[in-house]
């Protein structure tokens, strides 16, 4: 990713030297050491409490298969966004290649509250799908 920070910072506008570059990494430092604290620790928090106020209507009793096929989703995304970055920008432009991540993120938006509305008959229908004890 630091190629294509580089291919706009030392442009004008920005006019950075090709000595300071790193600094656009210490925001993702700082994110680094939050990320896992909020949506980690304070996730699994929020989580348990709203499966004991809910009384599972919406939320499952084991959340453990859930959160490991979310994380899975995002790993898959996050990979295939960030696989040759530098190639599709050349090729769609700045435009195009933000207009199809903003696509992305409104289908998985779209998902979401489909989920969200819909989850209770999900579940229903593929609770016989369901192995353990």
């Amino acid at each position: 990713m630091s190629a294509l920070f580089a291919e706009v910072l030392v442009k004008p506008l920005f006019l950075w030297g090709f000595n300071t570059l790193g600094y656009v990494f210490t925001g993702q430092i700082a994110t680094a050491v939050a990320v896992p604290i909020v949506c980690g620790y304070f996730s699994d928090q929020i989580t348990k409490l709203l499966r004991e106020t809910t009384a599972s209507v919406r939320y499952p009793q084991r959340v453990d298969g859930t959160l490991v096929l979310i994380c899975s989703c995002r790993g898959f995304i996050g990979f295939g966004i960030s696989y040759g970055p530098i190639a599709f920008v050349d090729k769609m432009g700045y435009d195009g290649a933000f207009n199809i991540f903003a696509g992305i993120m409104g289908a998985l938006m779209v998902i979401g509250i489909f989920i969200y509305i819909f989850g209770t008959q999900i579940r229903r229908r593929t609770q016989r799908f369901v192995v353990g004890s």
